[in-house]
Parts: structure tokens; C-alpha cells; sequence
């Protein structure tokens, strides 16, 4: 599950909009991902989280359908 990152961010694009975000940024990171994802608001993040729950959903979905 992803987890918001506290700190401090350069300047920076939100990943969803491409909007140039600054220190206000929102941020999230995975146990899968190396680096953090920048967001402007969170509107993005819940459309992000939501894209990338999905995906979770997929991977899970395809290991049981080949368990034995």
C-alpha cells in the first residue's frame, strides 16, 4: 500500500498532470518503487492510488489463476 513521504521536495512535475510543483508538493512511495511520486493535490494522488490499486489487483489476479 502506498504511504505518504514526508519532506522537503525541490521543484518538481506532478506525475498525473505535469504540473510544476514546488515544496507544497504531496508525495508517495511503495514498497516497490526506489522513488518517490510527486503529486500537485490530491485529487492526482487519489487517481494515481486508484490506477495503481488496480494494477495490484491485475498481478494478484494473474499469480492465482497459474497456482497450483
Amino acid at each position: 500500500m502506498p504511504f505518504e513521504v514526508k519532506g522537503r521536495v525541490g521543484v518538481k512535475r506532478c506525475v498525473i498532470c505535469g504540473r510544476i510543483v514546488g515544496g507544497d508538493a504531496i508525495q508517495f512511495k511503495t514498497c516497490c518503487m526506489n522513488k518517490p511520486v510527486v503529486f500537485c493535490s490530491r485529487r492526482c494522488m487519489s487517481i494515481w492510488e486508484s490506477r495503481w490499486l488496480r494494477n495490484q489487483e491485475q498481478i494478484i489476479k494473474k499469480g492465482k489463476r497459474f497456482a497450483l
